[in-house]
């Protein structure tokens, strides 16, 4: 089967303690993302009011701003908040999504990259393999304003909500693979600079098995 995007929410331009909520569902996946808007807060943890696990996928990706992602499998129905814990303040923008139709253990594999004095931003430095119906999330901050993402050279993803549009810099986006695919980068064309990226594949759940029904005459 295939993933599925069931429901997001977002907040922008906090500089300590930032938060989102979400109405969810027990057994969805759900996917934080957060940008850092200069660089000079990294991060302690993440946490939600009903106590859930959160991974974090590897260290944030630090170049003009930090670039970060967590996932959580689930197990709570209801209004959820997430906030994450700071070591020092500075501009954050986040944006918590729930998936469903995912795998019991659900993350695959990430990559990340950092561009330095470029025109071509790519979110991976050697890219991610990805099977039909796979989740592909991608997360980035940049110097200067960032414009679409471009993944595996032409097919676009899909935006997630940022309603905090002033001054764009971050960027944030999915596509749910519709075949295999390899060493997948995605990546966008701006001014050139730096920026910090990072995506990550998640799983699907198996289909189910189709069964077929043998009559007996006896």
């Amino acid at each position: 089967m295939s993933i599925t995007k069931v429901s997001e929410n977002d907040a922008g331009g906090v500089s300590a303690s930032p938060s989102v909520a979400l109405s969810v569902t027990a057994g969805n996946l759900l996917v934080f993302l957060a940008v850092s808007r200069n660089g000079t807060g990294a991060h302690n943890s993440l946490a939600d009011d009903q106590t859930q696990t959160w991974t974090q996928v590897g260290t944030p990706v630090n170049s003009v701003g930090y670039a970060s992602l967590w996932y959580c499998s689930n197990t709570y129905t209801g209004t959820l908040t997430v906030t994450m814990t700071l070591s020092a303040s500075d501009t954050w923008y986040v944006n918590l999504s729930q998936w469903s139709g995912q795998a019991a253990s659900p993350y695959v594999s990430t990559d990340t990259a950092t561009n330095t004095a470029t025109t071509t931003h790519v979110h991976g430095s050697t890219g991610i393999s990805a099977t039909i119906g796979q989740l592909l999330i991608g997360v980035a901050i940049q110097a200067s304003t960032v414009s679409d993402e471009v993944y595996s050279g032409g097919t676009p993803f899909t935006a997630l909500q940022f309603t905090n549009s002033t001054n764009l810099r971050q960027w944030w986006g999915y596509r749910i693979a519709t075949g295999s695919e390899s060493s997948v980068t995605g990546s966008w064309t701006q001014t050139s600079g730096t920026s910090a990226a990072r995506m990550a594949l998640f799983d699907a759940a198996p289909a189910a098995p189709t069964v077929t029904w043998v009559g007996y005459i006896g």
